[in-house]
This record gives structure tokens, sequence and C-alpha cells, in this order.
């Protein structure tokens, strides 16, 4: 049973930092160019199972994006529905493709035939509670925009999964993932 102290989940990111690279490298590449950031959420709820975001966001070599003290929420519960779960999936990819707009590349998306596949799946599971889904319904929509995002010449550069079941509130504060060219600064805040 999912702990009932708290009525409001969100997922936020604080901060984005480009690292700078190395000097072989500041010679053969652009010091300014955009950062995709794509995260897929699912949290239990029959209505609302997964929640998609992706930006397409400047940056320059060694920047850091800020998004203040309320930070960017890419999942908010909806009022009076608590997560039975909250599984998280974030990317940041270098945007290397020639599609710019965020809406269609989401539409690429969509159009896939696994998308397509995971829909029905995840509509039948919340139509029918006794079907049951064997399998992570964030960790399948990353891994489908993913497959898009590399096919349009996007390098990635850090992904990460984490999860949160049934004890959400435990685990509120801050959390930095890295990787060799980028860090991400999130904060799970209950309230």
């Amino acid at each position: 049973m999912p702990n009932q102290m708290f009525t409001d989940v969100e997922l936020r990111i604080m901060s984005i930092h480009v690292k700078s690279q190395g000097f072989v490298d500041k010679l053969l590449s652009e010091s300014k160019f955009e950062i995709k950031v794509f995260s897929a959420v699912s949290d239990g709820v029959a209505d609302h199972a997964f929640n998609m975001e992706l930006n397409v966001m400047p940056v320059s070599e060694g920047g850091t994006i800020s998004f203040g003290p309320a930070g960017y929420t890419i999942y908010r519960n909806r009022a009076g529905q608590i997560p039975r779960f909250l599984d998280a999936h974030i990317a940041v990819l270098e945007d290397d493709s020639d599609i710019r707009s965020t809406a269609k590349l989401m539409a690429k998306v969509r159009k896939t035939a696994a998308f397509g596949e995971l829909t029905r799946t995840v509509v039948a599971a919340a139509a029918n509670p006794l079907f049951a889904v064997g399998m992570n319904v964030a960790e399948s929509l990353m891994d489908i925009s993913i497959e898009v995002l590399k096919d349009n010449k996007d390098d990635l550069w850090l992904r990460r999964f984490f999860s949160f079941n049934y004890n959400i509130e435990g685990y509120e504060g801050v959390a930095e993932f890295e990787s060799d060219e980028v860090k991400i600064t999130l904060q799970l805040f209950t309230g």
C-alpha cells in the first residue's frame, strides 16, 4: 500500500552541466550546440500510465543550464492520485540531427510499430487489472525513443534509470547522475 502521508509527487531537473572537452576535441568541434533531454516516467496510475518529455536546449561546451529553485518538472502526479510506484528513465543526447522540432521527433517515436504495441499493451492492462504487464513501460518507451534518436545521428551521452516502489516519500531529495560528457542534477519532491 502506498504511503499516504503526502499528496504531491514531482520529479524535477535542477541543472544540466556539459563538461569541458579535451584540447584536441575542442579544436575539432564547435563550442556551442544543442542537447536533447528525454525522460520517460511510469507511475502505475491506470489513466496516466506514462509521461514523456523531450526538450532541445542550447548549451555551450563547459556550460550549465540551471532551471532555478523550482527546477524543470518532468513528472507531476495528478491531484488525488498517489503513484503506486515511480520508474524513471532519463537520457541526455548531443543533438547531431537535422530534426530541431520536438513535435516532429515525438511524432516519429509515436509512428513506430514498437510504440503502437506498447500503447496497446498499456491500454489492455489498464482496462483489465487481471492482465499482467510483464514489462517496464518507462524502459520500453525509452528504448524506442533512443533508437529513433540514434537513427537521427544523435550521440547518447547519459542514460540512467531509477525507481521508487511504494515508499516514495523516503527517497525525496537531490540526486546527481554523471557521464564523461554531462552531469544532471534531479530533485524528487513530495508534499
